[in-house]
């Protein structure tokens, strides 16, 4: 399972508040991404987003884990921005 990517995904799919949207955003089909999102609760043993064919909302466990993927996300973003920053100093 390649974790980093499970919650990029699972990150654009709360912020998008779609599957399709966040499906159509990083360029896979609605049905591999959420396989990936289910691949992702198994793993973590937990429902992060409680889903019906009209609605999904985020469930306190998800909304827990949405807040720390986005802090790990950041900051590896800024990490790669500041040595990029300063590679060849």
């Amino acid at each position: 399972m390649d974790t980093f990517n499970y919650m990029r995904a699972f990150r654009r799919i709360v912020e998008l508040g779609s599957l399709a949207k966040a499906a159509e955003d990083l360029d896979v089909s609605s049905a591999g991404l959420s396989k990936q999102l289910r691949a992702l609760e198994a793993h973590l043993g937990a429902v992060l987003i409680q889903r019906t064919t009209r609605k999904m909302s985020l469930t306190d466990t998800g909304a827990a884990y949405y807040a720390e993927c986005c802090r790990l996300l950041d900051a590896v973003s800024y990490t790669h921005l500041r040595a990029h920053e300063t590679r060849g100093n």
